[in-house]
This record gives structure tokens, C-alpha cells and sequence, in this order.
């Protein structure tokens, strides 16, 4: 089902994506990666709420489960809400990360936060 979504989403058959995402989720419920695939489409459809949610879900399967932090972060960066973002980017970084890359990683990810006119920050509005 994942494979399905993705090819959902390339092709811009979102409700098909979405679709696909819900049902890997049922297939699998006790994995965090099909909570964190829904919530990928998610942000890209601009519903950072409904994400952060699916990505709290992939937690609740498996707390350390990196990629689904960073998604958090990202997400409530373009809600505006900066110190909530670097309040999961400093946990992710002191509390989950298991190396020296995924501590520079939310490291880089919380300075970002911290400077929502930088030009790194509008690079990463464009990503998204």
C-alpha cells in the first residue's frame, strides 16, 4: 500500500494517496511508518494539524522514531509556531537522537526555528 500512495502522490491523485496511506495504516498499526507516510501527504496538502496528529500516532508506535520528530518540527514551523518547534527539535536532540547526525540534524533544524526571516528559513518555506 505504501508503494500505491506514493505513486498516488507523484501523480497528483491525492485522494487515491490518501486512500492508500489510510489503508497501509490498517494493514500495519503497530508501525510507526504508515502513521508517518499519511502525514507526509498530509503537510503536502497543507493540513500541518491533521499531520502533526498522524505523525503523533507513528510515535505512539514508536517514540524514538526519528523521521516523525522532525516532521512535528517542520510542521509547526509553518503553523508560525516556532518555540513549539524548537521545544520538539531540542527533544529530538537531548532526548531521542541516537547519534552525532541526528543531533546535528535537530540541532540545524532548531537554529532555523530560531530565526523565522533568515534566509535559510524562507529556503526552507520554498522546500515545503
Amino acid at each position: 500500500m505504501h508503494a500505491v500512495g506514493e505513486c498516488g502522490d507523484f501523480t497528483g491523485d491525492l485522494e487515491g494517496a490518501e486512500a492508500a496511506f489510510r489503508q497501509y495504516v490498517e494493514l500495519i498499526p503497530d508501525e510507526p511508518n504508515p502513521y508517518d507516510s499519511l502525514a507526509e501527504l498530509l503537510w503536502k496538502q497543507g493540513r500541518y494539524e491533521d499531520a502533526i496528529a498522524a505523525y503523533r500516532k507513528a510515535l505512539e508506535q514508536d517514540p524514538r522514531f526519528v523521521p516523525s520528530y522532525v516532521g512535528i518540527g517542520n510542521n509547526q514551523i509553518l503553523l508560525g509556531d516556532a518555540a513549539a518547534a524548537r521545544e520538539t527539535f531540542r527533544t529530538l536532540e537531548h532526548d531521542i537522537a541516537r547519534n552525532a547526525g541526528e543531533r546535528r540534524q535537530a540541532r540545524t533544524w532548531a537554529a532555523i526555528s530560531s530565526a523565522p526571516n533568515t534566509p535559510d528559513f524562507m529556503i526552507f518555506r520554498l522546500m515545503t
